[in-house]
C-alpha cells in the first residue's frame, strides 16, 4: 500500500493480490495432481499411507484431489479475506 492510495485503491489491490494467490495455489495443486495421477501406485501408497483395510480405488483418488484442493483453496481464501479485512481496519483506523 502507498501513502497516496485510497482506501477503495487499497481494497482493489488487496483483492487483486488475493486473487493472484488463490490462482498460484491452485496452479500447485493441479501440478500435484499430474505427478500422483501418473504414478501406478498411488492407490496403494495412500492405503498403506492410512493403514485404511479397503483397496484405494483411482475413484477415491480423484475425490481425494478434488476434495483436498477444494477445502484448501477454502481455507486460503477465508484466511486471506480475514487477514486483509484486519491490515486494512489497522492501516486505515490511523494506528
Amino acid at each position: 500500500m502507498l501513502k497516496h492510495d485510497s482506501p477503495k485503491e487499497t481494497v482493489q489491490k488487496s483483492k487483486y493480490a488475493e486473487i493472484l494467490s488463490s490462482l498460484y495455489l491452485l496452479l500447485c495443486c493441479v501440478c500435484t495432481a499430474v505427478l500422483a495421477l501418473n504414478q501406478e501406485s498411488v492407490g496403494s501408497e495412500v492405503k498403506h499411507m492410512f493403514h485404511l483395510p479397503f483397496e484405494v480405488t483411482p475413484g477415491i483418488v480423484w475425490m481425494l484431489i478434488f476434495g483436498g484442493t477444494g477445502l484448501l483453496l477454502l481455507f486460503q481464501f477465508v484466511c486471506s479475506q480475514w487477514i486483509t479485512h484486519k491490515m486494512l481496519n489497522k492501516a486505515f483506523s490511523g494506528a
